[in-house]
C-alpha cells in the first residue's frame, strides 16, 4: 500500500470526522484496489442494522445475530461489490478517538471470520503506540507487528496539510 493511498485514506477520515466529540471512538475502513479507493465503511453504534444482521445470518456469526450492530469492516463488505470480494482488495482499518489520536483497529474476531469467508487476506490497522507521539499511525498487519517493520505516518491537525516525513 502506497503512502498517497494512506494520505487520501486520512484526509477522507479527517473530513467525515471533523472533531466530532460526540462518541469515544470513530472507526473507518477502506477497501483499496491496485491503489484506488473502491469503499468506505463505517462503525454505526448507536442502532441496530438490517445489514448486520443480514451478514450475521449468511456468515454464520450468533453475535451478530443477537447484536446486530455494523462494524466498519462489516459495513465495507456490504458496499463492495463481488468483483472487489477477493484477495486483490486491501482492507485499511483506521481508529480514531475524540482527541484525535490512532488507537487500535485490528478486526474483531467476528470480522475476520468474514474477511476469510470473502476472501479478502490483505488487512492493515492503526496501532497505538504509548511510548511514541499520540500523533503517530503505526500501521500492523494479520503476520507482524515489530517495531521494525511497522511504516509510522506522522500527521498534523486536519486545518493543516498532511505531510508524511
Amino acid at each position: 500500500m502506497k503512502r498517497g493511498v494512506i494520505n487520501r485514506c486520512l484526509e477522507l477520515l479527517y473530513r467525515d470526522w471533523s472533531w466530532n466529540k460526540h462518541r469515544p471512538n470513530y472507526h473507518y475502513a477502506f477497501a483499496i484496489k491496485k491503489n484506488v479507493i473502491i469503499a468506505i465503511g463505517k462503525n454505526q453504534p448507536d442502532y441496530a442494522s438490517n445489514k448486520a444482521l443480514y451478514l450475521g445470518r449468511m456468515y454464520d456469526i450468533a453475535k451478530w445475530k443477537e447484536f446486530p450492530f455494523l462494524h466498519a469492516e462489516s459495513d465495507l463488505i456490504t458496499k463492495l461489490d463481488d468483483e472487489y470480494q477477493n484477495h486483490k482488495t486491501e482492507i485499511f482499518s483506521v481508529r480514531i478517538n475524540r482527541h484525535g489520536r490512532f488507537k487500535l483497529a485490528k478486526p474483531c474476531i467476528n470480522c475476520q471470520k468474514m474477511l476469510d469467508k470473502v476472501g479478502i487476506t490483505k488487512v492493515y490497522w492503526s496501532c497505538n503506540l504509548e511510548k511514541e507521539s499520540p500523533n503517530y499511525l503505526v500501521l500492523g498487519t494479520q503476520h507482524r507487528i515489530l517495531l521494525e517493520n511497522v511504516k509510522k505516518v506522522r500527521i498534523q491537525m486536519p486545518e493543516e496539510r498532511i505531510y508524511y516525513p
